[in-house]
């Protein structure tokens, strides 16, 4: 497991000596349990997701300013997960986005795999939207 932590002299009397710290890799090992343990991508998840990206669409399309690193960040706390981790879904809708030969948000550049699931989600999403409806018959 790689060098032992530092040993402190805890009583004299006794000789007692106990271990105060682990190790750099057994550090190292912990944060990166805790970073990746995944959380998975409920429905609900999903639809949090396209609401925000349709909404920078819809912005980006009409030329009005917008910030999406706040929402991100936003987003991901609510739904305990990293930035990377929305930003890389962002990234799949706009995967799906270029598929069905649509137009997707500058800045996330379509990944080159989705899954269906997430497909059937953004084609829902896009029958129900009024927004795209309006913008086709445009």
């Amino acid at each position: 497991m790689g060098e032992p932590g530092p040993l402190i002299l805890t009583s004299i009397k006794t000789a007692s000596i106990v271990r105060i710290s682990h190790t750099h890799k057994e550090i190292h090992n912990m944060h990166m349990k805790k970073i990746t343990t995944r959380v998975p991508w409920t429905d609900e998840h999903v639809d949090q997701l396209l609401g925000r990206y349709f909404q920078f669409l819809a912005m980006q399309t009409s030329n009005q300013p917008y910030q999406k690193a706040a929402i991100v960040r936003e987003l991901a706390a609510a739904q305990g997960r990293s930035k990377g981790s929305v930003e890389a879904k962002m990234m799949n809708v706009s995967a799906v986005l270029e598929s069905m030969g649509k137009e997707w948000v500058t800045g996330y550049k379509p990944l080159s795999n989705f899954n269906k699931a997430l497909l059937d989600q953004v084609q829902a999403y896009i029958k129900q939207s009024v927004w795209f409806h309006m913008r086709d018959a445009a």
